[in-house]
């Protein structure tokens, strides 16, 4: 794996389950994605997707768009963005335990982990 998904990996990548929604949407990139739509096809809570999702758009790789329903499409913020996203699925697909040892070294914000626990556990909806 090389520096450059490493380092794709510790500044835009928390989980696993954030890759995987990333690597969904840029698979199918002429397409636009509902929560429901990405949930289904990753089998997890529509309220966690969300949270993934909007991860992925504060972090310039997904962009929201608000016509009929809220969608979200694959849309990095410039090419070498999109370059290293193409490694990084690369990556994944041939070296997936080093890729996901990499997710799971990464420091963990506790503060910020806590609070989205606390939101689900409570059913608030999580942005």
């Amino acid at each position: 794996m090389s520096r450059e998904v490493k380092n794709f990996l510790n500044e835009h990548i928390n989980s696993v389950l954030q890759l995987e929604a990333l690597l969904l949407l840029r698979a199918n990139r002429d397409q636009a994605w509902d929560i429901e739509a990405v949930s289904k096809e990753l089998s997890v809570d529509t309220d966690v997707a969300r949270l993934h999702l909007n991860e992925l758009v504060r972090g310039g790789l997904l962009i929201l768009t608000k016509e009929d329903t809220m969608r979200y499409c694959y849309k990095p913020s410039n090419s070498q963005i999109d370059t290293l996203v193409s490694k990084m699925g690369a990556a994944y697909a041939t070296h997936r335990v080093a890729v996901i040892s990499r997710i799971f070294a990464k420091p963990v914000d506790r503060v910020r982990l806590f609070k989205e626990t606390f939101r689900l556990i409570k059913g608030d909806k999580v942005e």
